[in-house]
């Protein structure tokens, strides 16, 4: 029996599917048994009851330890607390929805850990407007997830034609703001986004950090100069 992962814990939660779907169907088999069982026609509804029982006991155990399996990715490889409602947004990234691709974040614990999940919920939201996405969640991560930090944004939100506007947003500052307000929020914002910080991790999540570094120097170069 081969199974196909995308990390230890997408390979713990496959086994678990199988072996729990295959007990759903032996119980759903019982079941049928034990409501009658004397006559031969029985028994082959009896057998037959299994399948089913197991094909729709695995997809619901699918849905249920999925996001558990991406919490624990993201806890234990990428240093990164999430809620499980969180987890259950951003898992099409690492349990293959993306044509069977997905995201390794093994890097993230490099940032700092207050910039964690909102680069994780970013880069979601990101890959979720990707046309050739195929997960199947119906919101974006960001805007949906636990609200433990007033400063998280999307990076999808349509942005006002001025570019004043458009560059204090990307610079995550509001109007009236000081030179050293903006060169300090300029250095946070590189502590998270510097595209060194990602050289050796997924192809992906280096260049929408590259991306994103272009984006946070043209807008602070742009505010610098005004």
């Amino acid at each position: 029996m081969t199974i196909r992962c995308t990390h230890k814990f997408d390979y713990y939660q496959q086994i678990a599917q199988r072996i729990g779907s295959i007990i759903c169907g032996l119980i759903a088999s019982a079941m049928v048994f034990l409501i009658n069982h004397t006559s031969i026609i029985s028994i082959v509804i009896c057998i037959a009851a299994f399948f089913p029982g197991k094909k729709l006991s695995y997809t619901g155990l699918g849905k249920l330890l999925t996001p558990l399996s991406t919490k624990l990715y993201l806890f234990f490889v990428c240093k990164t607390k999430v809620s499980y409602r969180e987890a259950r947004l951003v898992s099409f990234m690492f349990d293959g929805s993306l044509n069977g691709n997905w995201h390794p974040f093994d890097n993230l614990g490099v940032i700092p850990k207050e910039a964690r999940k909102q680069f994780l919920f970013d880069f979601a939201d990101k890959t979720y407007w990707n046309p050739g996405r195929t997960g199947s969640t119906k919101h974006t991560a960001s805007k949906n997830a636990d609200n433990t930090s007033q400063e998280r944004t999307t990076v999808h939100e349509p942005l006002r034609s001025d570019k004043y506007y458009q560059s204090c947003r990307v610079m995550e500052l509001q109007e009236g703001f000081t030179r050293d307000e903006l060169k300090a929020k300029y250095k946070e914002l590189m502590k998270k986004y510097h595209p060194d910080l990602f050289a050796t991790g997924d192809a992906g999540v280096r260049h929408y950090a590259e991306e994103k570094a272009r984006e946070i120097n043209a807008a602070f170069e742009y505010l610098d100069n005004k």
